[in-house]
């Protein structure tokens, strides 16, 4: 019972601090974070993903980006640095390898509508993926994450697992719209703080890292139907099996 009130808690902690709100200055924002990227790399991801928008005979069996996002901040914190084995060692704080520095890269984005609901998922590297799902105006994220071998937990007595969906903290976002559905692209501005998370690691003392992600990014999409042939496992079952 006690643990079943502490979970409900910290839910209701974590969906206090969702925001949702439109601005529709921010895509001017977005439009100047893009302006400081490759313009190579822009034109040609840019080109691709208007190519398959623009396709009549869009492929309904796997999933396409419809949409791009550029982090402008991007900090893996390690709460736990200080049991890293080589922490003692005569080495600059800022070279510990436990930042991630933004890449200036842009990064697809897949935007899906399900029955009433808008599914986010923003890329990164290596894997991780900022997931965000709109239903009503209600906003609810996960900060998704795979490591090979069954190597992570939310928490230390919680079963180990290779993938994980890590819950928010906080979480900001903005967009230019409240049209989500329409052809025009919509323009959206994210800041998002997970809850801290355990990776096994033979580099620290106790075996493991606590882990916490800090981002901000921006982005764009056109949101397009859910490929009928494919699950649906990718939205949380509180907010597909919505009315």
């Amino acid at each position: 019972m006690k643990s079943l009130l502490l979970a409900t808690a910290l839910f209701s902690v974590i969906c206090a601090q969702a925001q949702l709100s439109y601005n529709s200055l921010v895509k001017k924002k977005y439009q100047e974070a893009m302006a400081r990227t490759n313009q190579k790399r822009l034109a040609e991801t840019d080109s691709v993903i208007n190519q398959y928008l623009n396709k009549p005979d869009k492929d309904s069996t796997k999933r396409s980006y419809t949409g791009l996002c550029i982090y402008t901040d991007y900090v893996i914190d390690t709460l736990n640095k200080k049991e890293w084995r080589y922490y003692k060692r005569a080495v600059p704080e800022e070279e510990i390898p436990f930042y991630l520095p933004t890449t200036g890269t842009p990064f697809g984005v897949i935007a899906e509508l399900y029955k009433d609901t808008l599914w986010l998922n923003m890329q990164t590297v290596n894997q991780p993926h900022f997931n965000h799902w709109i239903l009503k105006g209600q906003l609810t994220s996960r900060f998704l994450v795979y490591e090979r071998g069954e190597k992570l937990q939310l928490a230390l007595n919680a079963p180990k697992t290779d993938f994980l969906e890590v819950p928010y903290t906080s979480e900001n976002i903005i967009l230019s719209t409240t049209n989500l559905k329409g052809k025009e692209p919509v323009y959206g501005k994210a800041e998002v703080e997970t809850a801290p998370f355990y990776t096994d690691n033979e580099s620290f003392l106790k075996g493991y890292m606590i882990t916490r992600v800090r981002a901000m990014y921006y982005f764009k999409f056109t949101a397009i139907p859910a490929p009928a042939s494919l699950p649906h496992s990718s939205f949380p079952s509180s907010t597909a099996d919505r009315k």
